[in-house]
């Protein structure tokens, strides 16, 4: 299988991953930062306090230079940018548009990263946390899809910006025209070609574990040759598969896939989750666009 299709499969499959990553880490960050001592003074400058987190943060963005190991120096360095940022106030830069164009951007990046960083939070805390997948239900989830972890698909796949697109595409297959030649026109159609040649749609032996959610229904139904219905997932666009061929997959039993299987729980319970939030959010909301 093309390496870069098996990875842009298995990205579809775990959207979520660095979010939930970062709920794992957040009970000893909160417990760490509400420990933490006020940061010490080292310098005031006409009233205006100047911390060490001034100072570390001056020598964090020195790239290297001289000045950026050496504390007393950088600390000279803030003094004299304070008493030049007090001295433009005086003399009225900070009305200067110039000034207040640049002050503006600024400051919409740091709405920006608030915005990243409390969605971060809220995940944890109102989704990520909120879920605990049992070895019951693992069992259970194994008991009832064994013939599908059991069974590997190699997999063809035509993807498509648009649902009618892909519509389009599927009635040429139905009216007689091969999936194999679609894909081998897009293909030749993309420009400067497609990494892995003629055969880039072809995804090789998949495994369950490596098919999104949204995709299992409709390729695990389908018998070789066959080729399913439309088929999308949020914001990844509409594909069709064709079955090429199936094979046991050699590790299929209960203790090798346990893990995986809480792992995949997991995922697509927090999905659940994060759309219900939003779902939510939404409907209590006043959104007005424009």
């Amino acid at each position: 299988m093309p390496m870069y299709r098996r990875a842009a499969l298995l990205t579809l499959t775990f959207l979520l991953a660095g979010l939930l990553g970062c709920q794992k880490q957040q009970g000893s960050q909160t417990a760490q930062a509400s420990q933490e001592k006020q940061p010490k003074l080292l310098a005031k400058v006409n009233g205006v306090p100047i911390t060490e987190l001034d100072v570390a943060f001056k020598m964090s963005k020195s790239h290297g230079t001289p000045n950026s190991q050496q504390p007393e120096r950088t600390l000279d360095d803030v003094i004299k940018e304070e008493l030049l940022y007090q001295q433009g106030l005086k003399l009225g830069l900070d009305k200067d548009p110039g000034y207040r164009a640049q002050i503006e951007k600024l400051e919409r990046q740091v709405a920006n990263l608030k915005r990243i960083e409390m969605t971060r939070r809220v995940f944890n805390q109102e989704v990520a946390a909120k879920i605990d997948i049992t070895t019951d239900e693992v069992k259970r989830y194994y008991d009832n899809n064994k013939a599908r972890i059991a069974t590997e698909l190699r997999l063809g796949m035509l993807s498509f910006g648009t649902k009618e697109a892909a519509e389009e595409a599927l009635q040429k297959i139905r009216g007689g025209t091969s999936f194999e030649a679609l894909a081998g026109a897009a293909v030749s159609a993309a420009p400067g070609g497609a990494p892995g040649g003629q055969r880039a749609w072809d995804l090789g032996f998949t495994a369950w574990d490596q098919i999104p959610a949204d995709f299992l229904d409709a390729v695990y139904r389908l018998k070789p040759g066959e080729v399913s219905p439309v088929v999308s997932m949020k914001g990844t666009g509409f594909y069709l598969f064709k079955l090429l061929e199936q094979r046991p997959n050699p590790k299929a039993d209960y203790t090798s896939m346990a893990g995986v299987i809480s792992n995949r729980l997991r995922e697509q319970r927090v999905s659940e989750g994060y759309r219900t939030l939003e779902e939510q959010l939404k409907r209590s909301a006043k959104i007005e666009r424009f």
